[in-house]
């Protein structure tokens, strides 16, 4: 079975591809899931964190990458403004994804 050629074209899915991926097989996981057993809830925990980890970097570069690519000087939002979103999120990425993980 072959699968797709749009599934991995860049243009249809663009930044948010892995974390899409992720989404995707934790619903999986989710669905088929051992509710008895702690262990699996544990990793199905890491891949959600993973999965929603890699949209906070999809999200930033995205805004960045649709900033100073597609609109050279007519920008989204200023750029202190765009430095701001992207320090929250990088830093509420950090904390949840590798602080509380650890």
């Amino acid at each position: 079975m072959k699968l797709p050629e749009f599934l991995f074209d860049i243009s249809k899915w663009g930044a948010f591809k892995t974390s899409g991926v992720a989404l995707g097989c934790a619903a999986l996981l989710l669905l088929f899931r051992d509710s008895s057993n702690p262990e699996e809830m544990l990793f199905i925990q890491n891949v959600v964190r993973f999965a929603i980890g890699s949209s906070v970097i999809a999200y930033c570069q995205s805004l960045a990458y649709s900033t100073y690519c597609l609109n050279k000087e007519a920008r989204d939002l200023p750029i202190l403004a765009q430095v701001f979103f992207m320090a929250l999120h990088l830093a509420w990425f950090c904390y949840w994804y590798l602080y509380k993980l650890a």
